[in-house]
């Protein structure tokens, strides 16, 4: 219908001009009009999920058929989050400050601000990949630059889909902090203190100090020698002691959590690495995993491709 396409224009114009809340007026006529329509309905839940509203954001992306999606499996973890049961004047359990029934009463509940820092870092890649224009420009720039073949478009599809690509892009690219201006009202008071906390962190090489496989690690950081405690399920499962990474690691309220992408460090090569992380050069950082991820070059000590002697390419 043509309301509901107008509505959506308007919506997105909005965004531009970092108004959430009259784009998401202008989203709830579009919906009002079209209520089926897929691209109001995914932007309805995009907007659920970024208020924290998980229930609302997983209905409506399921009425889109997008199981298996990263937007949809984030927010199913937090759609059944138990409600807090407090009086209506009552301090509110989010910290404010503020009495219950002028804060929280009617949004929805949130689990501890840990437990919320992938669905925090999957708020940010949702609008980089929503949002288009100069966004999708500078992700095709650092999957091009993350590709193992670059001329190869079906690898720069690939790495499209590489964290490290997506938070190259938010962190050195500056889109968190364009996330912050267009989307920020409409985070939770924490999550957006906490993202401002983020974009004061840098990459950087670190080496494994302690392994507690299912629960966490101390890293030490290469360029600063400090210690940082880190809450980790998954990598901490397969990390080893000593074991070189790049990665970020960054407060959550309470310790420290990785986001983003990681990749081990060659020994001998951390110093060039910190050299990139320092710098800032994200695209950089992008071709040295894209080195890492690439066969092995069989070359003369002339420089011409001979059988038999190995050259493996020097991570940057």
């Amino acid at each position: 219908p043509e309301t509901a396409v107008a509505r959506w224009l308007a919506c997105v114009v909005a965004e531009r001009r970092r108004d959430p809340a009259a784009a998401e007026g202008h989203l709830r006529i579009a919906l009002n009009a079209a209520p089926g329509w897929d691209p109001a309905v995914d932007r309805a839940a995009w907007y659920a999920s970024d208020r924290g509203d998980a229930r609302t954001a997983a209905m409506l992306w399921r009425s889109l058929d997008a199981d298996g999606t990263p937007d949809l499996e984030i927010v199913e973890q937090f759609e059944d989050t138990p409600r807090r049961l407090l009086a209506r004047n009552e301090p509110c359990w989010c910290g404010s400050g503020r009495k219950y029934k002028n804060c929280h009463l009617n949004r929805p509940d949130l689990p501890p601000l840990p437990d919320r820092v992938a669905w925090i870092w999957r708020k940010a890649a949702a609008f980089l990949e929503r949002r288009g224009g100069a966004a999708d420009l500078a992700l095709i720039d650092y999957a091009h630059g993350r590709a193992v073949d670059p001329d190869d478009e079906d690898d720069i599809l690939e790495a499209l889909d590489d964290p490290i690509v997506i938070d190259c892009a938010l962190t050195e690219g500056g889109w968190f902090q364009r996330f912050l201006d267009e989307r920020g009202a409409l985070l939770p008071e924490d999550e957006a203190k906490l993202v401002t906390a983020w974009m004061l962190v840098k990459r950087s090489a670190y080496e494994i100090a302690e392994v507690r496989p299912g629960t966490g690690l101390t890293v030490r950081d290469i360029a600063t020698g400090d210690r940082l405690e880190v809450r980790d399920r998954t990598f901490s499962e397969q990390a080893r002691h000593g074991e070189l990474i790049c990665a970020r690691v960054v407060p959550d309220g309470e310790s420290h959590q990785f986001i983003g992408g990681m990749f081990p460090v060659v020994p001998g090569t951390e110093r060039d690495i910190l050299a990139l992380c320092e710098d800032e050069r994200g695209y950089e950082l992008c071709e040295a995993v894209a080195a890492a991820h690439r066969p092995p070059v069989l070359q003369a000590r002339e420089g011409e491709p001979r059988p038999g002697e190995l050259s493996v390419p020097a991570v940057p």
